[in-house]
């Protein structure tokens, strides 16, 4: 599995050393010119995600295109609207023609119940203009009472098993950590957060400017790599 790191721009030079790739966030791009220039120049694999969650509505599709031009990304997420099938897809058939050819594109299983991420799963796998299938966070939770974590984990081995063209299985992203064992997760690409970001940070809000100490992040990001 590789790891996208989430920290603050002011440590984006310890995520370029340890990351895998970097997932990279709409909003904070919006908020810092120096993240903007910093993650344009690395070259680290870069995904941009849209923030649609964090900023809690739709956003400008137009805008995060020309921003994952300008940090010059090799793969960007597509709309999501989660617990939302239907919309998502709606979205996502407006983005798709916006995006530059050669940008991989990552889509997001929603829903709200367990059809309805089954039925946004095999659109994703299905659809050819999608190269990543991505679940989120917090993203299975109503489709089942085993929390967050319990939730994801289990929706993913019921989708990936259940998926009638198996051979045709698109590589898996994970958007967000619940827990430290979302890291041992099997045959999955990638996976971002901030969980590390939060550990150095007593398990508080994490945003561009915050600080952290240093030598924490790099200590808890070299104790990740040693164990996978």
């Amino acid at each position: 599995m590789k790891f996208a790191h989430i920290v603050p721009v002011g440590y984006s030079y310890i995520a370029d050393t340890y990351n895998d790739m970097h997932l990279l966030l709409y909003h904070w791009a919006l908020e810092s010119k120096e993240y903007v220039d910093f993650m344009s120049r690395s070259k680290v694999y870069k995904i941009l995600d849209n923030s649609q969650f964090e900023l809690r509505e739709e956003v400008d599709y137009d805008d995060v295109i020309r921003y994952a031009k300008r940090m010059k990304v090799q793969e960007v997420v597509a709309p999501d609207v989660m617990y939302n099938f239907k919309r998502t897809k709606e979205l996502i058939e407006q983005f798709l023609p916006k995006v530059p050819k050669g940008m991989k594109i990552q889509g997001v299983v929603c829903g709200e119940t367990f059809n309805d991420l089954y039925d946004c799963y095999v659109y994703l796998q299905r659809n050819e203009l999608i190269d990543v299938v991505s679940f989120s966070k917090h993203g299975c939770s109503k489709a089942s009472d085993l929390g967050h974590y319990g939730a994801r984990q289990s929706v993913m081995k019921q989708l990936n098993f259940g998926f009638p063209d198996s051979k045709k299985k698109k590589e898996i992203h994970m958007l967000g950590v619940n827990g430290f064992q979302d890291f041992l997760t099997s045959n999955v690409r990638s996976i971002d957060g901030k969980f590390l970001a939060k550990l150095s940070y007593d398990d508080k809000h994490i945003d561009w400017d915050t600080s952290l100490d240093p030598s924490q992040l790099i200590g808890a990001m070299r104790v990740l790599q040693h164990l996978r």
